[in-house]
Parts: C-alpha cells; sequence; structure tokens
C-alpha cells in the first residue's frame, strides 16, 4: 500500500516536472533577453525578437528606436524581470507558441526642461497610471522620474524543429502587427 501511494504522488507530479523541462529552453532564451534588455545591449536585443516583426520594421530601424529612447530628453531602463508563467506550448503550423506573463520595473527619468512643467507631469502621470494602473506608477519629483511596475504579456515564438531557438514579440504590440505576424487560431487560444 506504501509503494502505491507513493506511485502515485509521483504519477500526479510527472505533468509537472514535463512542463518544467519544456519551459526550460524557454526560461534560459528569456533571461538572456532580459539581461540584454536591462543592459541595453540592443543588438542582442533585435536579435532575440521575432524575425518577422524585425523584417516588417527594419533591422536598422528598430536600432535606432532603441538608441533613441535615451535622447530626446529622457533617460529609459528597464530592470527587475521576474518571469511569472509560461504557458504550455501550443503547435500550428510548424511553429511553436507560448504566453510568457512576466513583471519589470521601468525607470523613466525626464532631463529636459520641457517635462518639468506640471501639467506636462500630470498628463504623463495620467498616461502611465491608465496604462500600468494606478497603484504601480510612482513619481519622484526630485529627479522627475517616473518608476512603473508593468505586469506584461509575450508571446515565444520557435520553429517546431528540435533545438530551435526561441524568439519574442510582445502582446501589447499594434493590434495590426499582432494580426499580421500572429494567427487568429494562436490568438483565440492564448485568450481562453
Amino acid at each position: 500500500m506504501k509503494y502505491l501511494w507513493m506511485a502515485a504522488l509521483l504519477l500526479s507530479a510527472l505533468p509537472v516536472f514535463a512542463q518544467q523541462r519544456a519551459d526550460e529552453p524557454i526560461q534560459k532564451r528569456l533571461q538572456a533577453y532580459f539581461e540584454a534588455t536591462e543592459n541595453k545591449e540592443w543588438e542582442s536585443v533585435i536579435d532575440m525578437i521575432h524575425p518577422p516583426l524585425i523584417a516588417m520594421s527594419g533591422r536598422e530601424e528598430m536600432l535606432q528606436m532603441f538608441n533613441d529612447m535615451e535622447g530626446n530628453g529622457m533617460v529609459f531602463n528597464m530592470s527587475k524581470f521576474g518571469i511569472k508563467q509560461i504557458s504550455p506550448v501550443f503547435v500550428h503550423e510548424e511553429q511553436r507558441y507560448a504566453q510568457v506573463d512576466y513583471a519589470a520595473q521601468m525607470s523613466i527619468q525626464f532631463t529636459s526642461e520641457a517635462y518639468k512643467a506640471p501639467e506636462i507631469v500630470e498628463q504623463l502621470r495620467t498616461n502611465f497610471e491608465q496604462n500600468y494602473g494606478e497603484q504601480n506608477v510612482l513619481y519622484e519629483a526630485e529627479s522627475n522620474t517616473f518608476l512603473i511596475t508593468a505586469d506584461k504579456a509575450m508571446y515565444a515564438i520557435a520553429a517546431t524543429d528540435e533545438g530551435a531557438d526561441w524568439y519574442f514579440m510582445e502582446k501589447e504590440s499594434a493590434p495590426q502587427v499582432i494580426t499580421q505576424l500572429i494567427p487568429e487560431e494562436v490568438q483565440a487560444h492564448f485568450k481562453e
């Protein structure tokens, strides 16, 4: 009887262990992606973004966009990444998809005098609070910095080939981009 109980316990845990092993390549790639983002290694970040999105935007244009985040009177940092959940993998037309729910801390410091006007600060605060929730936005007046805790979601995408690299694409991308690059069946699957 004792062995039967232990066997039942092991069998019930097997799907959890299998899911953890299936998540491992995604987790490793995510860790590299998060570290590159935190360190502002934009070439590396772009190398891990879903290739059709890069093709649509243009590699040089995307690199310029990342580099421009540091100019125009603002300093942008992301840190404290944490994976909340990785869904089971969904296969569609020779591609594997998973949804990654994660949290990150964003720091946006406005250094230009134009962004220090009280009405501009309030407009920015309202915009951030609408996007991330009032409880997730903190403003530090001394440094004119917004600290934002963001709960986000992205698609992890890989070919079905054994050992294929995983690439990432934010789920909050423009709707027309999502429609073009993520099949309806995949979108529907992850809405459930």
